[in-house]
């Protein structure tokens, strides 16, 4: 459980907000829809660096970022309970946003992040999808929790960000 607790610690340092608009589907994956009043270049352009979108997370560091082609090999460090914890995760642009997939973890079986934007009248619709599987046993109600409050978070940050 100890276990358990540490990785849980990575996926939020902060509540979530006034952001709670979720859906979760059968597969453990957490959905977060959003409307902005910003063109759909500019939110994309917010998302390009992976450096600004990992730092709205709230404790999350990128160490080392390899190339890969379009891609983006990422070395992720994370505040634990005792320690840091450390994953690599590789970042790709899609069509229409950003994926991120885990590559390499003591802690996750898969850990997936996409965010997809589309045009909307007056502005984009910003689509926000994480799915975490843990390499142990621990409560799904528990994980999912944890992953609408660091998504609510990253998304508040996200938000400020964009309206600067």
């Amino acid at each position: 459980m100890l276990t358990a607790l540490l990785a849980l610690s990575l996926t939020t340092t902060a509540e979530a907000g006034p952001l709670e608009n979720f859906t979760v589907h059968n597969d453990g994956s957490v959905v977060m829809h959003v409307l902005v009043e910003k063109p759909m270049a500019a939110v994309r352009s917010s998302l390009d660096s992976a450096m600004s979108v990992m730092s709205l997370d709230g404790g999350r560091t990128i160490t080392k970022t390899v190339s890969k082609g379009a891609c983006q090999e990422l070395h992720v460090e994370t505040p634990g309970l005792f320690s840091p914890m450390q994953y690599v995760s590789m970042r790709c642009p899609t069509t229409n946003g950003y994926s991120e997939t885990m590559v390499s973890s003591d802690d996750f079986d898969a850990s997936e992040v996409q965010w997809t934007l589309s045009e909307v009248d007056g502005g984009t619709r910003i689509t926000y999808r994480v799915l975490v599987d843990l390499a142990f046993p621990v409560s799904q109600d528990m994980v999912t929790s944890r992953v609408k409050k660091s998504m609510g978070s990253m998304m508040s940050g996200f938000l400020a960000d964009i309206t600067e």
